[in-house]
């Protein structure tokens, strides 16, 4: 980052964003001009340079992000195989609901979801 923005390069091409997004676009734009071609057909490394410590905040974040989606997956399931299994055993949408803590319209997604 540099005077409040980012410069980004490629060779003998470079450009400068506030941000990195638009860094990123401006790079894929100056390059397809250079090489006389279409933004579609540039295609990017986005490595990004930063110190040992925001390095390792950020693989720590995305691990925990990826730990939380698989999480989420298995709620998913074993909240939908526990619905069915009360279902199957007689219990009513609203009883099933009031069990896992979910509305009752919820409830009748999940089991229909399986359908």
């Amino acid at each position: 980052m540099r005077d409040g923005g980012w410069v980004v390069t490629s060779g003998d091409v470079a450009a400068f964003g506030r941000t990195l997004e638009k860094a990123r676009e401006n790079i894929a734009t100056a390059l397809a001009a250079a090489r006389r071609t279409y933004v579609g057909n540039v295609v990017l490394d986005d490595s990004i340079e930063m110190d040992k410590a925001a390095a390792d905040a950020v693989s720590i974040a995305n691990a925990a992000r990826d730990a939380a989606l698989k999480a989420e997956a298995a709620s998913r399931i074993a909240t939908r195989r526990a619905a069915e299994a009360m279902r199957r055993a007689g219990l009513s949408l609203r009883d099933i609901a009031y069990v896992l803590g979910l509305s009752h319209g919820r409830v009748h997604q999940i089991i229909q979801e399986k359908s």
